[in-house]
């Protein structure tokens, strides 16, 4: 399929701060559920300066409420670059996932399973002279009855996962792969991905991994992996309770040895 009709669109703002400095980046990815305290969950990502920032359930059409378009609000709120992909419609409205950035993305395109739907933007970024890949994702989500919907829906999942990392690895740069992953640690999704890629939350103390509290335990659904050309500095999860999810948000670095990756070095196994 053409790009074309895939990322609705990328928006420019001017008043983006300068965080970023050379091989360190801070990733944040939140499941807004449609944002319906978006002054505050506005607040609250301004407040983590990251530098890429990867959003699911946001609107970009909304016939009951303002903004109407709250990735686009968003955005220009913050002083960030957009990319968009929307991908289903709701009584809501229409929204999807939304992928902010400092700068102007080198390119964008949303992978598509094998079923039509559109799961997760992709992006060739740089930041102070080193490209790396971008998967904003929101892969497959659980159908109920949980305990039925959770066996019924791994095959698919899994293989929307897997479509993700290997789409990272042809890049041949290093890649982050960062959203709702509707899975759990202990499950045969995660396990398709953790021996290839850093499970951030795991490679370094956290505060703790509760990033879907709504469902009366303790459950993680939400995750940023980093291939083993960055380093993972810091990772937690924000308690802060305006959607059915919590941010998390990961520091990482590029390593000193693995800078200035082209795109015929890239480090990913074999899936």
């Amino acid at each position: 399929a053409a790009r074309s009709n895939r990322i609705c669109m990328i928006v420019e703002s001017q008043n983006s701060s300068e965080r970023s400095t050379a091989g360190s980046l801070r990733v944040l990815t939140y499941n807004t559920y449609y944002f319906p305290r978006i002054e505050a969950m506005r607040d609250l990502i301004r407040r983590a300066d990251a530098d890429v920032i990867c959003l699911q359930e946001v609107l970009v059409t909304d016939s009951e409420r303002t903004p109407a378009n709250q990735a686009q609000w968003l955005a220009e709120e913050l002083g960030y670059y957009l990319a968009i992909n929307s991908n289903w419609r709701r009584y809501q409205g229409t929204g999807g996932n939304a992928l902010l950035l400092r700068t102007p993305p080198i390119e964008t395109d949303v992978l598509v399973d094998s079923e039509g739907y559109r799961f997760a933007i992709t992006a060739i970024h740089e930041v102070a002279g080193q490209q790396f890949a971008i998967v904003a994702g929101h892969f497959l989500w659980l159908p109920r009855p949980l305990p039925i919907g959770f066996v019924a829906s791994i095959f698919r999942r899994t293989s929307q996962i897997r479509q993700a990392v290997n789409w990272a690895k042809v890049t041949g740069l290093p890649a982050l792969i960062a959203g709702d992953f509707n899975m759990l640690p202990w499950s045969p999704e995660y396990w398709s991905i953790a021996p290839r890629l850093t499970d951030c939350s795991r490679a370094v103390a956290v505060n703790h991994r509760n990033t879907r509290p709504t469902w009366g335990f303790a459950a993680q659904l939400d995750y940023v992996f980093v291939s083993n050309h960055f380093e993972v500095l810091a990772c937690q999860t924000v308690d802060f309770s305006a959607s059915d999810h919590r941010p998390v948000i990961a520091d990482i670095a590029m390593r000193a040895d693995r800078q200035n990756y082209g795109a015929s070095s890239s480090s990913l196994a074999a899936s």
